[in-house]
């Protein structure tokens, strides 16, 4: 029987180098370039929306940072700016969670955590005002065939197929916004 393996869990902007170990799975955006000595797979459609608390659907926009042309999250939340006044820019996806739950201000949540939530309202509806990316489980080719990694491979894959819905924002469906 193969060794029992420490798994830790590192959500990070950063993009670990899978090839030379740095990471045996990662879940990304993005696709990685053809040709590198990895393994990917397609998971689904990972959206997010706009989402606000209840009783302060009129906050700021929380804006993510500016990452260049290629930033759809700051693309939405300039669309969204276009109604309501900028609020703080976080970054980090966790903090953005909560500054909306307490009231904070509005911001780009991905849908599965916003319409899972009683107290937030999708505040606008339709494709201009969502970002929808593919989600990959990318791994090292090197891990092909040990069992921990092929194992945790699978269940991610389980987990992601059994919950689709949600995670493409179609989980919870619209509900009205609180004016």
């Amino acid at each position: 029987a193969a060794a029992p393996r420490d798994l830790l869990l590192l959500p990070s902007r950063r993009v670990f180098d899978l090839a030379a170990g740095e990471a045996d799975l990662a879940l990304r955006m993005r696709a990685p370039p053809a040709g590198a000595a990895l393994l990917t797979r397609r998971l689904g459609v990972f959206v997010f929306a706009v989402y606000g608390h209840r009783r302060h659907a009129g906050a700021p926009m929380l804006t993510p940072p500016d990452l260049g042309p290629g930033s759809r999250q700051f693309a939405l939340a300039r669309r969204v700016l276009a109604d309501r006044p900028s609020g703080p820019e976080i970054d980090e996806i966790h903090l953005r969670i909560q500054a909306v739950k307490s009231g904070v201000g509005v911001g780009s949540l991905p849908c599965f955590v916003g319409d899972a939530d009683p107290d937030l309202v999708r505040l606008y509806h339709g494709p201009d005002h969502e970002v929808r990316d593919d989600l990959f489980l990318v791994r090292a080719a090197a891990t092909r065939g040990e069992p921990a990694i092929e194992s945790l491979a699978r269940a991610l894959a389980q987990l992601f197929r059994r919950h689709r819905a949600a995670i493409a924002g179609e989980g919870g469906g619209p509900r009205p916004s609180a004016a």
